[in-house]
């Protein structure tokens, strides 16, 4: 067992390194969810034709989608992205050079066009426009190409809303296309998002408690994904991936048929979790019926309940 700092959670490493597995051989090999689900539902494989054939204004087309990728659906971004992209009226917003120019402007797509305003947004993008020029030729390319991949997290969590999910992310996109190249390619981290960060609950490879905070998590987890994809193997692209997926087109529905079918880990999870959007915990019992709560330990009893 590997206990953070803090010993508020505790991580079954065998555990963990199953789920890992178990998810990352069924996307290699297009088994249940997998079958439908895998490039179409990411932004990186999901590009404007006309981009394919610039690598600086995909960098930075992907750039302002990996900035919206906070607490928002990635399938709306994909698709209010390539909209704005797509009508000449709108795409300059992915022009450093044009943004940083006009405020109010930006502000318009970002709220008609992007739909993302969230804390702040048009007001932040200008800012990391503006970095974006002055440190790196705007290109945002040059923030990650021929670094080691800290220094590379380091670059990118200077600018307005990236943290360290974020930075694994826009590294993860722009490598999966072989758009940069990192000095370490073998140290790309994951990005612990609400489905890396309760799959690993939902398996019972994170035990202790009856609700965790992402924010705490997040660390301890982060690591133990990238020891596991050193000693395994693994590439980390898909291993960001393939949990993502099986989250967000499984888990998320809360059909426990969906389950059976379409899960490639289902044999492993033991029970069923959200996040609080409120208070950023993922709550193991929080699972209602009849204005009563239900802690759900097994897909079983779950199904008794008929709670999926």
């Amino acid at each position: 067992m590997q206990k953070d700092q803090e010993q508020i959670i505790q991580i079954n490493k065998e555990r963990l390194t199953q789920v890992c597995l178990k998810s990352y051989q069924a996307f290699i090999n297009k088994e249940k969810i997998f079958k439908t689900k895998r490039e179409e539902v990411l932004p990186q494989f999901n590009l404007p034709e006309d981009l394919e054939k610039n690598p600086k204004e995909t960098a930075n087309y992907l750039f302002i989608l990996a900035l919206m990728e906070r607490k928002s659906l990635t399938r709306i971004n994909i698709r209010n992205g390539r909209k704005t992209w797509e009508n000449p009226q709108t795409k300059w917003i992915f022009t450093p050079e044009k943004s940083v120019k006009n405020l109010e402007g930006v502000t318009q797509i970002c709220q008609e066009n992007l739909q993302y305003m969230l804390n702040d947004f048009p007001k932040n993008y200008v800012k990391n426009m503006q970095l974006l020029l002055e440190k790196y030729n705007g290109d945002s390319r040059n923030i990650i190409n021929k670094q080691n991949i800290e220094q590379a997290r380091k670059n990118l969590m200077e600018f307005h809303g990236i943290g360290t999910g974020i930075a694994n992310l826009f590294i993860n996109y722009l490598t999966d296309i072989n758009l940069i190249c990192t000095l370490n390619p073998l140290e790309a981290r994951v990005k612990v998002d609400v489905h890396k960060a309760r799959i690993p609950i939902n398996t019972n490879c994170i035990t202790g408690q009856d609700e965790y905070r992402r924010d705490i998590i997040t660390k301890p987890l982060e690591d133990m994904y990238l020891q596991i994809c050193k000693e395994q193997k693994l590439n980390a692209q898909i291993l960001d991936t393939a949990p993502w997926i099986i989250g967000s087109e499984i888990c998320a529905k809360r059909n426990y048929n969906k389950c059976l079918q379409d899960c490639p880990i289902e044999n492993l999870c033991t029970s069923c979790v959200k996040e609080n959007d409120k208070t950023g915990k993922i709550i193991v019992n929080e699972l209602k019926r009849d204005g009563k709560k239900y802690r759900v330990e097994t897909r079983k009893y779950a199904k008794q309940l008929r709670l999926f």
